[in-house]
Parts: C-alpha cells; sequence; structure tokens
C-alpha cells in the first residue's frame, strides 16, 4: 500500500510539472534597449540603418485580412462588383436607376463620392479615404419613403470557422434627421441579424465579432430607414473590412515607419520614434518602440585660401588684403541666426588676452566668445568679421 502510494504522488507531481511548463506565454516584442544611435553617412544629413525587428515572444499571432472594399474603383453611377442596392417600396428595386449621377448624396445611393459636406452628413469620419458609399434621401421627397440598403456580395468565410478570431469592421458617419440607421449580417443568406442600430447623428468606426458568420454564405448590408419621413438624410460608410487570426499561420511583425515588416532604411538626424506591431492569440495588437537617433557627427570642410606673400606698397606700412573662406557641410545650417556684436568700440581694453607675434612691436588680440551665453545654441555661420586697428 505504500508504495502504490508513493507511485501516485510521483505521477501528480509530474502532471503538475508538465503542465506549467506548457501553459503559453503572453506574446510581448522585446525591443531590447529602444535606443538605436548611429552617425550620418559620409556626405549626408541622413543614415541608411538596417533595423531588425524586435524578438517574438510567447503566444503571438498574425491578423489577416479576408475581404476588403474602400469603394474607391466605382463612379457615382455604379456600386462595385458583386454590390447590390434595393429600395423596398420601388418595383424596380431601386428606384428606377437612381444611382447618380449628380452632386454627392443627390440620389439615393451614391458611389464615388470624395468627399462629404458637413451639411450633408454629421461630419466626415476621420477614417474615410478616397471615395466612400452613401445612402441619402435628399431631392427625393415622399417618394423616397421607405427603407433602403446596400449589400455585399456574399462572401465565402467557411475556411475562417476555425479561426481564432473573425472581426468585421466599417467606418460611416450618420446624419439621423428623424431616420435610422443599421448595419445587419447573414449566415445563410436568408435571415439578417441586425448588429447595429443608430436613431442618433454620429461618426463611428465600430467592430463586430464576425465568428458566427463564418460560413460560405456571409453577407452585411447597410440600412437606411426614413420611419416615413419625408427628406430625411442618410449615412455614408467606407473601408468595408473583414480580418481575422489563423492560428495555424505564422505571426507577423509591421512597423509604422514605412509600413511594411522591415523598418530598415534612410533616416534624418534627429531622433525617429519606430513603433513595432504584432497580434496576441486574440488578435490585440501589442507593440514596442524604437528610436533611431542619427547623429551629425561630420565637422564642416574650410576652403581657406593658399599662402600669400605681401609686397607693401613704397611708404606704406600697412596694405588692406581680400580674400574668400568657404565652408561645406553635410547638413544644412538648422535654427533660426543670432546677430553677434563684440568689441565694436576696438579698444583693447575690451579685448581678451594680447598675444606677441612677430618681433614683438606688432600686438594682436584674441576674442573668446560664449556662444551658449549669447544665445547660439544651434549651428554657427560666421558671415563676416571687421578688423580695424584703433
Amino acid at each position: 500500500m505504500k508504495k502504490f502510494h508513493l507511485n501516485l504522488l510521483f505521477t501528480f507531481l509530474v502532471l503538475v510539472v508538465w503542465q506549467t511548463n506548457t501553459l503559453a506565454q503572453a506574446c510581448s516584442l522585446d525591443c531590447g534597449t529602444g535606443v538605436l544611435t548611429v552617425s550620418t553617412d559620409p556626405g549626408q544629413c541622413e543614415a541608411n540603418v538596417t533595423l531588425a525587428n524586435p524578438a517574438l515572444i510567447g503566444a503571438c499571432s498574425s491578423v489577416i485580412p479576408v475581404f476588403f472594399e474602400g469603394f474607391d474603383t466605382p463612379t457615382q453611377n455604379a456600386e462595385p462588383t458583386g454590390w447590390s442596392v434595393l429600395f423596398e417600396n420601388d418595383p424596380t428595386g431601386n428606384m428606377g436607376g437612381n444611382i447618380g449621377p449628380g452632386a454627392c448624396g443627390s440620389n439615393f445611393f451614391t458611389f464615388g463620392c470624395t468627399s462629404v459636406a458637413t451639411s450633408q452628413l454629421n461630419g466626415n469620419n476621420p477614417d474615410f479615404s478616397g471615395n466612400i458609399a452613401m445612402l441619402a434621401d435628399d431631392d427625393a421627397g415622399p417618394a423616397a419613403d421607405g427603407t433602403g440598403s446596400i449589400t455585399s456580395p456574399v462572401i465565402d468565410l467557411s475556411a475562417q470557422a476555425a479561426w481564432t478570431s473573425l472581426n468585421f469592421s466599417v467606418d460611416y458617419s450618420f446624419d439621423a434627421l428623424s431616420s435610422e440607421f443599421r448595419i445587419e449580417a447573414t449566415a445563410d443568406g436568408t435571415n439578417w441579424d441586425v448588429l447595429l442600430t443608430s436613431n442618433n447623428d454620429e461618426v463611428n468606426s465600430p467592430v463586430f465579432d464576425f465568428l458566427p458568420y463564418a460560413t460560405a454564405t456571409a453577407q452585411v448590408r447597410f440600412v437606411h430607414d426614413d420611419l416615413n419621413n419625408s427628406w430625411a438624410w442618410g449615412a455614408g460608410f467606407d473601408n468595408v473590412l473583414i480580418e481575422g487570426v489563423d492560428p495555424a499561420a505564422a505571426p507577423s511583425i509591421t512597423n509604422d515607419f514605412n509600413g511594411t515588416t522591415d523598418a530598415s532604411g534612410t533616416y534624418p538626424t534627429g531622433t525617429t520614434t519606430v513603433t513595432f506591431t504584432t497580434q496576441d492569440a486574440t488578435g490585440a495588437d501589442v507593440t514596442c518602440t524604437v528610436d533611431v537617433v542619427v547623429e551629425d557627427t561630420e565637422f564642416p570642410v574650410l576652403a581657406c585660401p593658399g599662402d600669400q606673400t605681401i609686397h607693401l606698397d613704397p611708404g606704406a606700412c600697412d596694405q588692406v588684403l581680400s580674400y574668400d573662406v568657404s565652408a561645406t557641410d553635410n547638413c544644412p545650417i538648422s535654427g533660426g541666426s543670432v546677430s553677434l556684436t563684440m568689441n565694436n568700440d576696438n579698444s583693447s581694453s575690451t579685448a581678451t588676452t594680447g598675444l606677441n607675434c612677430g618681433n614683438g612691436n606688432s600686438i594682436s588680440y584674441l576674442q573668446v566668445y560664449d556662444l551658449p551665453a549669447l544665445g547660439a545654441t544651434v549651428d554657427l555661420e560666421a558671415t563676416s568679421i571687421d578688423v580695424r586697428s584703433a
């Protein structure tokens, strides 16, 4: 009995250890110190930087887009391929083909609008890009009383049924004016579920769990119902997206520097903060950042005149000499200019230190400038130096 009891205890301990080791570690990104400092390339005011992706740690995933419509291809006269429009009170199903042309929103269904006045909608959604789709009741009067809808093509999502997550998102702007806006979805093409209902002016970008619609016959549609109020306005929407997490797909890392999976490239002087993004097992974003610091360590190059021998005119003790000195730099001068005037009274008492030159009969003076104290905190360019004898 004692031996059997010990064997059971040993087995239990082994199971506890095994279960602990196999628990998935939460997804994270390791950006190291978070700072990469480099110098400008020779002769350039920038640097070609090789920036490695951070290390993936734990149960990370990759969000994969499945379906997208941005309404950027059609004109005002046509809906995108596979999409359909319907007005329930019109025998033809679309108010006699009332899909533009004309000003954006002047007809019940309008595609190809690149901008919408705030008087037409409740303001543009900041995530609108390019063209949008619109359901409007303007200029239609009582003839347009009823419900109009724009419906997507059938989307085969059967392969996504085993995914960890599947989301549907859209950007919209709605001007209620005693009307209603709805977003609906179907898994079988017959029974429609209402995902969102709005009766208020609003700008919104909702995200919906779409796994229940991961079938071969999924569809979404956008509905404007004027609730039998003539001249009721409508809604505009854009960026219809379905995406999700495939547990079998390798996780990926993107960056906001160039929007790709490789942040290497040409960086300007100064500090550029690069944000790396991946997703955890639920599809939520996981990020870390790296500051790429490009320092200008290259000194300006002076072009000085060569040695010159001057022969004074008969009876003269001095002579005016003119020459040019130029400089080049890999980076242009930055910051505002600062004018500095020192020792303007030509008095040797305000100069710094006398230097005995030549045979001791000629005295030169060295003037020292405390540039930061004088307000010069950026690049310095000396444009002229006037030298006069007292």
